[in-house]
């Protein structure tokens, strides 16, 4: 039986719904469902101009958050265990049972 692998993605940036955008935990709470139930880009398109229409300007934070959700597909992928970005780098770790990965030493 093969291993449940979960993967991991590190981008370096604010993805969270800042207190002071939304104040009611249970409402920031419904957002971040929101938006992880955004499935495509309308759906993320809509979510963010909900937010925009509720609560103002959406933080850039916000958006990131929105830009992070649509590497959701990416992300399940079983082959990827963790992956570490900036503007200069990307680093990707492939679980060691990925078959198509030849190990390198």
């Amino acid at each position: 039986m093969a291993p449940e692998i979960h993967s991991a993605l590190n981008l370096g940036l604010d993805i969270r719904i800042p207190p002071d955008y939304i104040a009611d935990e249970n409402q920031r709470l419904r957002a971040y469902r929101q938006i992880a139930n955004a499935a495509g880009a309308a759906a993320r398109d809509r979510a963010e101009k909900e937010l925009e229409d509720r609560y103002g300007p959406v933080p850039e934070a916000v958006r990131n958050l929105l830009a992070y959700s649509a590497l959701r597909p990416w992300r399940s992928r079983p082959a990827s265990k963790s992956s570490t970005g900036a503007i200069t780098y990307w680093n990707i770790k492939f679980h060691q049972e990925t078959a198509w990965i030849r190990r390198v030493s």
